[in-house]
């Protein structure tokens, strides 16, 4: 199952067509050079960054996805996990990423 966040953060490019790419993982479709940012199921992790056309592989068959960002493409998606840190720490002083982002 694939839920997304209620403050989905987006890279620039994935903005542009956020609607799009959320209806696609909605119906299981693959978006090429789409990353997907989600909540990690590990207790040392917070966070875990994918390719979209990875999530039809048989490791996520049964793994719920709570997705909290969308990027198109490798850089931006790395750009946008460091954006993601920032705003937690500076609106509420913690690292609790998973806290922020599952709303």
């Amino acid at each position: 199952m694939v839920e997304f966040s209620g403050r989905l953060a987006c890279g620039p490019k994935a903005d542009k067509i956020k609607k799009a790419l959320i209806r696609n993982l909605k119906k299981g479709k693959s978006v090429p050079f789409l990353y997907v940012v989600y909540i990690s199921d590990s207790k040392t992790d917070q966070l875990e960054i994918v390719e979209s056309m990875q999530i039809g592989l048989p490791f996520f068959e049964n793994k719920d996805l709570y997705i909290a960002g969308l990027a198109i493409g490798e850089d931006e998606a790395l750009e946008l996990i460091r954006q993601m840190v920032d705003t937690v720490y500076s609106e509420t002083g913690g690292t609790d990423i998973k806290g922020f982002f599952r709303v």
